[in-house]
């Protein structure tokens, strides 16, 4: 078997699109010189590069260890200190209040909820309006009679029978009665706008 061709996928890793072989420049060389090299060198390589690994992977965990023996002692002498977590934290936020970057925010969030405000503010008095003046409108004082004269009709007639007759009856009987007051209304109010009557 040729070995010349050879080039291990495992020496590189998954490094991204780099081109038409997937390669950037300074790994194209390596692997332009490993290619160059024997399969007793190639093999050299890999353990050297194997050994120098697992020594970075030790100073790795030997600087976690440091670092987190090293907060510990912080947390020990802020605890003598009598700083606390919530204390740091409310000086960082205090520190964070005073940035330019929160100001400017915070500013921004003021003027939008100001606009809100007036937007919200001319929308209920717009709503205000109109509903006054539907409010005074004919046509809603006549729904809204008619509407008083079916209730009343209805409870009168509830209130007031003696005989067998219930709620659903009444109710029925006052609603073709409105039905019937509906369709001669029509009439009247296409009369009086000029409007063809359908």
């Amino acid at each position: 078997m040729d070995n010349t061709n050879y080039q291990d996928p495992g020496l590189y890793g998954d490094q991204g699109d780099h081109g038409d072989n997937g390669l950037g420049d300074s790994q194209q060389e390596e692997a332009d010189r490993l290619q160059a090299m024997s399969p007793e060198e190639r093999e050299h390589q890999r353990r050297e590069w194997a050994q120098e690994l697992e020594k970075t992977e030790e100073e790795i965990q030997t600087l976690r260890q440091v670092l987190s023996s090293k907060i510990r002692h912080a947390n020990d002498l802020k605890r003598k200190l009598g700083i606390t977590v919530f204390g740091e934290l409310r000086s960082s936020l205090q520190h964070w209040k005073e940035s330019d970057t929160y100001q400017r925010t915070a500013s921004a969030a003021k003027g939008a909820k100001e606009r809100t405000s007036e937007l919200t503010h001319s929308m209920a008095n717009s709503f205000s309006q109109k509903w006054s003046s539907m409010r005074n409108s004919n046509a809603f004082k006549s729904f809204e009679e008619k509407v008083g004269n079916a209730y009343t009709n209805v409870k009168d007639r509830i209130a007031g029978s003696k005989s067998a007759q219930n709620f659903d009856e009444a109710l029925s009987e006052e609603q073709e009665r409105m039905r019937r007051l509906e369709e001669e209304g029509e009439g009247d109010t296409a009369a009086a706008t000029g409007a063809p009557i359908s």
